[in-house]
């Protein structure tokens, strides 16, 4: 089951706030934080918060119940190439700092996708992503965490661990006890390979 049963729903004060910028195809990037939106943020947020019982979407790890600063409202198609979806329920979830900072604008489309600039429809369907997408997809699928360690079960799961560098603690320190100690991870690991 996806993460994420049911996306965000505004009311009409957050509508009102959100047509006040025009419509979708009059969005840019820095409208995402006008002050005029700030309820609508803050409201996102809280709700994802929630949904997501404090979880990252693409780590799994624990996002600040309070902090907004940990607990950043991500855009799974970047606002940046896409600000038309910039209010989309369904591209709006919460991750975990350093996931929102890896991630940053990288593709998490198919390549048709993203060559459409104009596309007007945000994508229903959970093979229009190259990542793990919190609405459409059950994590464990496409990704094994075991502790700090990833390992991806399909394409989708190595380009989300891939471009939220999932496996930073073992990039950063070289090592981590879950890596040598893990039987059930390396058994995952090497049916991985064997399937590629």
């Amino acid at each position: 089951m996806a993460l994420i049963r049911e996306p965000v729903k505004f009311d009409s004060d957050m509508l009102d706030a959100i047509a006040g910028f025009g419509t979708s195809s009059d969005y840019y990037a820095g409208m995402w934080e006008s002050e005029a939106l700030l309820h609508v943020r803050r409201h996102v947020r809280e709700y994802y918060r929630e949904a997501q019982r404090l979880k990252c979407a693409y780590c799994g790890n624990q996002v600040s119940s309070r902090s907004a600063v940990a607990a950043p409202i991500e855009h799974i198609v970047p606002k940046s190439e896409h600000p038309r979806f910039m209010f989309e329920p369904r591209n709006l979830c919460v991750v975990c700092a350093d996931c929102n900072e890896y991630k940053s604008n990288k593709a998490t489309t198919q390549s048709e996708l993203v060559l459409a600039k104009k596309r007007v429809r945000y994508p229903t369907k959970t093979d229009a992503f190259r990542v793990v997408h919190p609405h459409y997809d059950t994590y464990e699928e496409h990704i094994f965490k075991s502790g700090r360690i990833y390992l991806p079960l399909t394409p989708k799961g190595s380009w989300t661990i891939y471009v939220c560098e999932l496996n930073r603690f073992f990039i950063r320190f070289g090592r981590c006890d879950e890596l040598i100690s893990d039987i059930e991870l390396v058994k995952m690991q090497e049916k991985f390979f064997s399937e590629s």
